[in-house]
């Protein structure tokens, strides 16, 4: 049974793998012996679409093991900002050398609480707002400073490197605790379990603002192959629309792009889950606009991307983030205009909102260019002093 239900997973046909991972959670007793497959198990319920099951079952096999985590309903309660500043002091004090040579755990019940840890952060994102996701990260990070490092660390310290870089203004310090959880996969020889999620974390986020795009588009290619290898074909996908994104953004041949994502978009629509889909249509979207090919462009995407009502508001966050990019190479200022101001409204994570600041300040030039009203250029002077912010 656990043959089938890995074996059903990797190739999409998930309700052959939930009832084989369910056969097997129901005849085994001891919790212990079972782990494995509840990990299984929270990835197809997540690929199906019950991310809140995934996430309730993270938290029960957490409790089994002796951690409480508490709801989200409590956690509002407990204050987020505090526990992310007493966090980052659990961290701040060390060397990246210090932070290498932390003592490693090889206590297995300190191992699987730090992987259903990390399942727990991964099912988050479609349950929780990301403010309480930062919350579950900390409490992952403080657990590990706590009894020790151990083959999830480099997982857990890429994603607190996202959460410090996305919180607060710490650009420097993220980077550190990325590059370290990069680190560390080579020194427990983890590279091919972790590099998936490693990967997809420090470089779709907090290596965007000091590596090359396209450098970052070639370790996040590496964390898609990693991911492939091992059958898990969800952060695989993850990988593959942020590699995708990232040479979007570095300047690849439009040409080359339209090739790569009409490929993916194919396999996509074969799979009995389609959760990453409408991001690669909306490349496609964005990508056809920019070549001029018409006729293959969807005359009301939003509306495609809204049918039905059960699309994530990220799907549509991606969509405006695109066409301010777009609106602004085709000259359409106004349209820019509107798309930049609805981004910077929404409190974005960092590395987007710069982007979105950065685009609007060219806006503003060439609105100001055309109009010569003075409240453009306090508009492009106020993007300029970001962005040398942003370089300090």
């Amino acid at each position: 049974y656990s043959l089938l239900s890995r074996a059903a997973y990797a190739l999409g046909i998930l309700d052959d793998a939930f009832q084989a991972s369910k056969m097997i959670i129901e005849n085994i007793k001891m919790i212990e012996d079972k782990l494995d497959i509840y990990t299984l198990y929270i990835k197809i319920l997540f690929a199906q679409d019950d991310a809140v099951k995934a996430f309730n079952t993270c938290r029960w096999v957490l409790r089994r093991l002796g951690e409480n985590v508490p709801p989200p309903e409590v956690v509002e309660d407990i204050g987020v900002h505090a526990t992310v500043k007493t966090t980052y002091s659990m961290y701040i004090g060390f060397s990246t050398s210090e932070l290498l040579g932390m003592e490693e755990s090889k206590n297995p019940i300190h191992i699987a609480i730090m992987n259903f840890y990390r399942e727990l952060i991964f099912v988050s994102f479609k349950v929780i707002t990301k403010q309480l996701i930062y919350y579950y990260i900390c409490r992952w990070a403080q657990y590990s400073s706590t009894n020790g490092f151990c083959r999830h660390t480099p997982e857990c310290l890429a994603s607190f490197a996202c959460a410090l870089n996305d919180w607060f203004d710490f650009s420097r310090e993220s980077y550190k605790i990325g590059k370290v959880a990069v680190d560390l996969m080579k020194k427990y020889d983890v590279v091919s379990d972790c590099a998936p999620f490693v990967y997809l974390a420090v470089y779709s986020s907090v290596a965007l603002l000091v590596e090359p795009y396209q450098s970052c588009a070639d370790m996040l290619q590496r964390g898609y192959e990693f991911s492939m290898s091992k059958g898990d074909t969800d952060l695989a996908s993850r990988n593959l629309v942020l590699m995708v994104q990232n040479l979007y953004f570095g300047g690849t041949k439009l040409s080359v792009l339209k090739k790569n994502i009409s490929s993916r978009i194919n396999l996509e629509t074969q799979r009995s889950h389609q959760i990453l889909l409408p991001f690669w249509l909306i490349f496609e979207d964005t990508v056809f606009t920019l070549i001029g090919d018409q006729e293959m462009l969807s005359p009301n995407i939003e509306a495609d991307l809204t049918e039905g009502g059960t699309v994530s508001s990220d799907y549509l966050d991606f969509l405006c983030h695109q066409r301010m990019q777009s609106s602004y190479w085709l000259g359409h200022y106004d349209r820019a205009k509107y798309y930049a101001e609805r981004k910077i409204r929404q409190g974005l994570l960092k590395f987007k909102s710069i982007v979105s600041e950065f685009y609007f300040g060219l806006t503003a030039i060439k609105i100001f260019q055309r109009k010569g009203k003075k409240v453009w250029i306090n508009r492009t002077e106020k993007s300029i002093a970001t962005m040398k912010k942003v370089a300090e």
